[in-house]
């Protein structure tokens, strides 16, 4: 694969909205959400693969890469 034309396709995507990890998974994300619809973080946690369990965690704070593997 020709690497320069690879760069040109391919942009960085920054992790500015990212996980803090002194709040519990769950309320980070419904942080993001409308108030009407806070209810529903065990739902969307289960449409990306995730157990709903994981709401009531703190998201681990080591690499992107080990951090994946931690869930």
């Amino acid at each position: 694969m020709d690497l320069r034309a690879f760069r040109k396709d391919v942009q960085p995507v920054f992790q500015a909205e990212a996980l803090d990890p002194r709040m519990r998974v769950g309320r980070s994300i419904a942080e993001a959400l409308p108030r009407a619809e806070r209810a529903r973080v065990g739902e969307l946690l289960e449409q990306v693969g995730l157990a709903p369990e994981l709401a009531d965690r703190r998201p681990p704070t080591s690499s992107p890469a080990a951090s994946a593997s931690a869930w």
